[in-house]
């Protein structure tokens, strides 16, 4: 009798940890409307035309192909600098992390005929001004004679942005976040113009997608 018992035991702790997992990356137990992602939904629309010498132009979606994302709210602009007339397009959602991370460009743009060039880098960019580098995940996409530089991450507090090998995994869970895409031209990692365009961008952006954190951080000094 005792011999059963042991696989049985087994049987249920491995029954529990694998509801537990589809429970969690499903979202089954993470509620689809709270107060910070009704934050995160409203703080969206903060985001400037003009960013330093780079100047926004709207690229609208349709509304019916956003609606199916889940997600809650975007941006997508496209910058172009007024100095050097290179460009930086955002994408910037929010939503759950379910949301927001079950389509990345390494899945989203290869299924939409483009072909990624070798694997997604890490790469961070250090930016003055705020306490932690962005971090991205970063490849180069190409489909015949189109080609684009993507990098993407992702930050559900405190303005400090992530791009997780296995976001799906690692960020499982979070009831509120932001995904965030800068995509330019397939150049080198060192002569993208976003390296510049990170610059300006996160120490305008932080506070007004975070408020209530960089208010902690005033009061505190």
């Amino acid at each position: 009798m005792q011999k059963m018992i042991y696989p049985l035991v087994a049987v249920v702790a491995l029954l529990t940890v694998g509801t537990y997992l589809q429970g969690k990356f499903s979202e089954r137990w993470v509620p689809q409307t709270s107060d910070k992602l009704d934050a995160f939904t409203k703080c969206i629309s903060r985001i400037p035309m003009q960013v330093g010498s780079w100047e926004g132009r709207d690229d609208k979606l349709d509304p019916e192909e956003f609606k199916k994302t889940n997600c809650t709210a975007y941006v997508s602009r496209r910058y172009t600098n007024s100095q050097t007339g290179e460009f930086v397009s955002v994408y910037l959602v929010s939503g759950t992390a379910r949301h927001c991370t079950i389509h990345s460009p390494d899945w989203c743009y290869q299924g939409a005929g483009f072909k990624m060039q070798g694997k997604p880098e890490s790469h961070k960019i250090p930016v003055s001004g705020v306490s932690s580098p962005p971090e991205f995940s970063t490849a180069v996409f190409k489909k015949q004679e189109q080609g684009m530089r993507i990098y993407w991450a992702y930050s559900e507090a405190d303005g400090i942005w992530v791009g997780p090998k296995f976001a799906k995994t690692t960020l499982a869970g979070k009831p509120a976040m932001y995904k965030i895409y800068l995509i330019t031209a397939p150049t080198s990692l060192a002569e993208s113009p976003v390296n510049e365009f990170a610059q300006v961008l996160f120490p305008k952006i932080n506070p007004l997608l975070f408020p209530k954190a960089e208010t902690t951080v005033a009061i505190n000094k």
